[in-house]
């Protein structure tokens, strides 16, 4: 080896050779991070992919102008009826999207770059190959995917499956809407129950009927009394029918004038209204109100208008002598 200094040249050579030897390291180095950082990415995408098969929605990626189906995950997949769908574009893959409207929808989205949010959109799926549609509702987001220029390059599809929410709620409805048919008619019976109570009538003997009234009488309560007392007299063919007023405290003009066009509808039916237990008051009433009740019987009592029916009913019995 020679012991004198290296000229110029060679100097030169030795400072180019540690350059490259640094250059070579640090292109190792590089190498290294880049590989690193490629496993980094592949590795989180795996997970990304990994975390999207599993989701409980349902994920689809369409891709281009015709929506290749680029990605779909299991609960997609599974959705679809477990059908081949990668690569083919939406309308060869789900071509039932096409009649239901979401094929529309997710080129409305590519096209516009707007996103399509629907709650319980109604839809058919094919669940099994062979098999009719059946009806499912569904939550939809479509999402449109945008490249590093901004363009829209694709569409992002989130299904969530909410039948059983939307049947539940069909139910709960179906249930209040019977609900509030029984409360209807809980009220209609009551309402009848309540009538034939303050329009009691009873059979007293053989063509005779009473209707015992209390309390007070209304223009309402009257026309009832007027339909139960004609429907009476007209199903128990009843000559004679007492209508009791012993109960009644106050009467007015307008149903004093109710009772007395009952008394003349039910003379019309043949038969014979005695009106009984006229009191003080209401005699007073029915004298200071001007209401004329010619022509119909007027007793004290209850008792007394029965004893005149039961004798009317025997006379009308007797056999008449020539």
């Amino acid at each position: 080896m020679s012991n004198h200094p290296p000229n110029a040249q060679e100097a030169e050579l030795l400072a180019l050779r540690a350059q490259l030897a640094e250059c070579q390291a640090e292109r190792e180095q590089l190498r290294t991070a880049l590989q690193c950082t490629r496993d980094a990415l592949r590795t989180e995408q795996e997970q990304a992919i990994q975390l999207l098969m599993n989701l409980p929605a349902a994920i689809c990626y369409f891709h281009g102008p015709e929506l290749v189906i680029g990605f779909a995950n299991a609960r997609y997949v599974d959705l679809s009826g477990n059908r081949d769908l990668i690569g083919k574009p939406v309308l060869e893959a789900l071509p039932e999207l096409e009649a239901q409207g979401f094929a529309a929808l997710l080129q409305q989205v590519y096209r516009t770059g707007e996103p399509y949010i629907g709650v319980a959109a109604p839809g058919q799926t094919i669940l099994e190959e062979g098999v009719d549609p059946a009806d499912r509702w569904y939550d939809v987001v479509y999402q449109p995917v945008r490249d590093t220029r901004g363009q829209v390059d694709g569409v992002l599809a989130q299904v969530t499956d909410v039948t059983e929410r939307v049947l539940g709620r069909l139910r709960l409805d179906q249930l209040s809407s019977e609900r509030a048919a029984l409360q209807e008619e809980l009220i209609l019976t009551q309402q009848a129950a309540l009538r034939e109570l303050a329009t009691p009538l009873v059979p007293v003997a053989d063509g005779v009927i009473a209707m015992p009234l209390v309390g007070t009488i209304d223009t309402e309560r009257a026309g009832h009394i007027l339909e139960a007392l004609l429907e009476g007299v007209s199903e128990q063919r009843a000559h004679v029918a007492l209508l009791d007023v012993t109960g009644v405290r106050t009467m007015d003009e307008q149903v004093a004038t109710a009772l007395l066009r009952t008394a003349r509808a039910a003379q019309l039916l043949g038969a014979e209204v005695v009106l009984t237990g006229l009191g003080p008051g209401v005699a007073q009433a029915l004298v200071s109100l001007g209401v004329d009740f010619g022509g119909i019987t007027t007793l004290r009592s209850l008792q007394a208008g029965i004893h005149h029916a039961l004798r009317r009913r025997t006379n009308r019995r007797k056999p008449q002598t020539s």
